[in-house]
C-alpha cells in the first residue's frame, strides 16, 4: 500500500484510537495499527454514526496526492461559487426591473433543481452511496457545484475522475454482473461468432434484477458479461486443451498448469471464455481439419475484446498473447503491424498491473497469482525484445532492470515433472533474453551514432562475455554439442536465439566502417560466420527430422526461424563477396527460407527471397 503522510494520519484514526484519544499511526504498511495490533482488537475505520468504512476508500481518500488535489479543487470551488452568487444577486435585481409576468413559465417547471433527479456519485467523504437530497439547496448554482465539485479539472488539464474510475489491480470475475448492450449489431455479431463453433448464445438477463430506469423491470437490452458467467459460454474441449498444452503452453508459458485445470470446472471461479476461446484458436493450428474452427472462436474473442478492455486484468493480457501467436499462422496482410499493435496493447496493460515489479502496490495476491505474474512479464518481455530487434523499433524496457522474479516451480503439481522441465527450461531462456537486452542496448547506441564501436569495445566484450557463460552454464539437457542434433525443439530455438544475438553483436565491430583494430574486426567475422553455419545447420536438422510444425512453436511462429535465416543468409553472402566462403551454406538457408515461406504469414518477403536465389543461381 501506500505509505501515508504523518500528518494525514489523524484524519484516518481507528476507531479503538478515537475511543481511547490516542493518536492512530496506521501507515497503509500493515494490517494493523501498533494499538490495535498490540491488544488483539480489529484495526477498523468507520464514521462517527457508526458505519465501517472500505480501507481501500480510506486509503484513496488519504492518498497524499489525492489530498493535495482535492484541496485544490475545494479552493477553486469556493472561489467560483462565490462568483456564481454574486452574478446570481445581480441577475435577480436587474430582473426584477422586467415589466413581464413569469408566473406562467415558474409554473411549468419544477420547483428543485433540473440535476436533483439525476443519482450524484459517491462522495469522497463518505462511503455510503445514494442521492444527494434536493431539499435545503438555495438555487440550481448549487446544484451545479456539487457535480462539479466531482467533474472540474485541475490547473494542469488532469481530470480527477479518472483516478478512481477503474482498478489498478482487477480479477478475472470481478465486474458488475450486468452490463448494458448499447447497440443490438454487436450481440448479433457475438451470436454469430458463437454460431460458428457451436457456442451458445448470450443470454438474456433476468431485468427485474437490476433496471436503469425507475424500477419497473423494463429496461431491454441487458446481458450477463462474459467475465462474470457462472458457466462459460465456451464448452470444455479436452480434445483442443491438450493440444495446446502439448506444442503451446511449453514455449509460450503464460498460465500456471494447476490453477487452470482447478478452475476449468469451478463454477465459483471459472476461467473466463474469451480465454478459452484465444487458447482453442491458437491449437486449432495443430488439429487437422479443425482450422475454421479456429477462426471461429477468434471472431468469439473478437466480440468479447471490448467488454475485457474495462480494467486491467491478468487474464486480459493472456488471451491478447495467444492472438498474437494465432495470427502468426494466419496468411492475410499487415502480418508486421498487427502484431506490433496488439503488443503495445499488452504491454500498457502490464504496466498497469505494475508487472515489472515484484509485488503489486494496494494488492496481496496468492502465490498462484504471483507465478502468473512472473511467466507473463518475462513473456512479453521477450515479445518486446523481438520485435524490437526485428522491426528496429525502440524497446519498451529501455535500460531499466525489471524487478520481476524468475518463474518457479514450488506451486506446481509435484507428480508433473514435465511441467517443472518446462519452466526451468523458460527461465534459462528468460536469463539469455536480458544478456541479448544488453546486447541490443549497446547495438542500437552505435546504430543512432550515439557512441561508436571502438569506443565501446571493452563493454562489447563483457556482454559477450556474458552470452558466453550463459551458453557454458546451460544444463546439461539444454546443451548442443558441435556436429550433434537438437533433441528437442526447445533446445534448437534456445541455440538459434543465441547465435542470431551474436551476429548481431560481432557485426558491429566485423563491419563498422569506423572500426580500426583490424584483428578485433577479423575475430568478430569469424564469431559471425560460425555462427551463421549453426544457425542453418540447426534449421535444417529441425526441419529434416521433424517437419514444418516445430519451427511454428516459438511465439512469432515461424517467423522467428525466418528471421534467425536472414540474419545467418547476411552473413553468408557478406562472406562470398569477399571471396571467402563457399556459397554453400547461402544457398542452403535461401532453400530452407523458400521452404517455410510456404507455411508462414510473412509473404511479403517470399519475392525477395525468391529473387535472391534466382539471382545467385543465374550467377554461377
Amino acid at each position: 500500500m501506500t505509505k501515508i503522510k504523518p500528518r494525514l494520519i489523524a484524519r484516518i484514526s481507528c476507531q479503538e484510537c478515537r475511543r481511547r484519544k490516542t493518536r492512530c499511526n496506521f501507515d497503509g504498511q500493515g494490517d494493523k495499527c501498533s494499538t490495535c495490533a498490540r491488544i488483539g482488537t480489529p484495526c477498523v475505520f468507520a464514521q462517527k454514526n457508526g458505519v465501517v468504512l472500505d480501507i481501500d476508500k480510506v486509503m484513496e481518500e488519504n492518498n497524499p496526492h489525492l489530498v493535495h488535489q482535492r484541496e485544490k479543487e475545494q479552493r477553486a470551488k469556493e472561489r467560483e461559487r462565490e462568483r456564481l452568487n454574486n452574478l446570481g444577486r445581480s441577475s435577480s435585481s436587474s430582473s426584477s426591473q422586467i415589466p413581464f409576468d413569469m408566473s406562467n413559465y415558474s409554473r411549468s417547471l419544477p420547483s428543485s433543481s433540473l440535476l436533483a433527479g439525476y443519482p450524484n456519485r459517491h462522495s469522497r467523504s463518505n462511503s455510503i452511496s445514494g442521492h444527494i437530497p434536493a431539499a435545503g439547496r438555495s438555487s440550481p448554482t448549487e446544484d451545479l457545484s456539487q457535480v462539479m465539485d466531482r467533474l472540474q479539472l485541475d490547473a494542469f488539464g488532469t481530470a480527477p475522475h479518472t483516478l478512481s474510475s477503474f482498478s489498478q489491480v482487477a480479477g478475472d470475475n470481478d465486474s458488475s454482473d450486468y452490463e448494458e448492450s448499447s447497440t443490438e449489431p454487436q450481440t448479433t455479431t457475438t451470436t454469430q461468432a458463437a454460431a460458428s463453433v457451436g457456442l451458445p448464445d448470450p443470454k438474456p438477463a433476468n431485468p427485474n434484477k437490476h433496471s436503469s430506469g425507475g424500477g419497473d423491470g423494463s429496461s431491454p437490452g441487458l446481458f450477463r458479461s462474459s467475465r462474470s458467467r457462472s458457466v462459460p459460454a465456451i464448452d470444455v474441449q479436452p480434445d483442443l486443451l491438450d493440444l495446446y498444452f502439448e506444442h503451446v503452453h511449453p514455449y509460450v508459458l503464460i498460465l500456471h498448469k494447476p490453477s487452470f485445470l482447478r478452475r476449468l470446472n469451478d463454477p465459483k471461479d471459472p476461467v473466463p471464455d474469451f480465454l478459452l476461446a484465444a487458447m482453442y484458436a491458437v491449437a486449432s493450428h495443430y488439429a487437422p481439419e479443425r482450422e475454421q474452427d479456429g477462426r471461429g472462436y477468434f471472431d468469439f474473442w473478437l466480440s468479447r475484446l471490448d467488454d475485457t478492455l474495462d480494467k486491467p486484468r491478468l487474464s486480459t493480457i493472456q488471451a491478447l498473447l495467444l492472438i498474437i501467436k494465432y495470427q502468426e499462422g494466419v496468411k492475410h496482410t499487415g502480418f508486421y503491424f498487427r502484431t506490433y499493435m496488439y503488443s503495445q496493447m499488452v504491454i500498457v496493460l502490464a504496466r498497469e498491473l505494475q508487472l515489472h515489479k515484484t509485488a503489486p502496490v494496494n494488492m496481496k495476491l496468492d502465490p498462484e497469482s504471483h507465478e502468473v505474474r512472473r511467466r507473463l512479464f518475462w513473456s512479453i518481455f521477450v515479445l518486446d525484445q523481438f520485435i524490437s530487434l526485428s522491426q528496429g523499433r525502440i524497446t519498451s524496457f529501455k535500460e531499466v532492470e525489471p524487478e520481476a522474479d524468475m518463474p518457479c516451480t514450488e506451486v506446481e503439481d509435484p507428480d508433473d515433472p514435465k511441467e517443472s522441465e518446462n519452466i526451468l527450461n523458460v527461465v534459462e531462456y528468460i536469463k539469455l533474453a536480458k544478456v541479448n537486452h544488453q546486447a541490443l542496448m549497446l547495438v542500437r547506441k552505435f546504430s543512432t551514432k550515439t557512441v561508436k564501436p571502438e569506443e565501446m569495445i571493452e563493454y562489447g566484450r563483457n556482454v559477450y562475455g556474458a552470452m558466453e557463460d550463459w551458453r557454458k552454464n546451460l544444463p546439461p539437457q539444454l546443451q548442443l554439442a558441435p556436429n550433434m542434433s537438437a533433441h528437442t525443439p526447445f533446445v534448437a530455438m534456445l541455440h538459434m536465439i543465441y547465435h542470431t544475438c551474436t551476429i548481431m553483436l560481432q557485426r558491429t565491430y566485423a563491419e563498422g566502417a569506423g572500426t580500426s583494430q583490424l584483428e578485433i574486426a577479423i575475430a568478430a567475422r569469424e564469431h559471425s560466420t560460425t555462427s551463421a553455419m549453426i544457425i542453418t545447420v540447426v534449421t535444417d536438422d529441425l526441419y529434416s527430422n521433424r517437419g514444418i510444425v516445430p519451427l511454428t512453436y516459438p511465439i512469432r511462429g515461424c517467423y522467428f526461424t525466418i528471421y534467425c535465416l536472414i540474419a545467418a543468409a547476411t552473413v553468408q553472402a557478406n562472406n562470398i563477396r569477399r571471396g571467402m566462403n563457399d556459397p554453400i551454406m547461402f544457398k542452403r538457408s535461401l532453400a530452407l527460407l523458400n521452404i517455410i515461406l510456404r507455411e508462414s504469414t510473412a509473404v511479403d518477403i517470399g519475392k525477395q527471397v525468391e529473387l535472391l536465389k534466382s539471382t545467385l543461381d543465374h550467377s554461377d
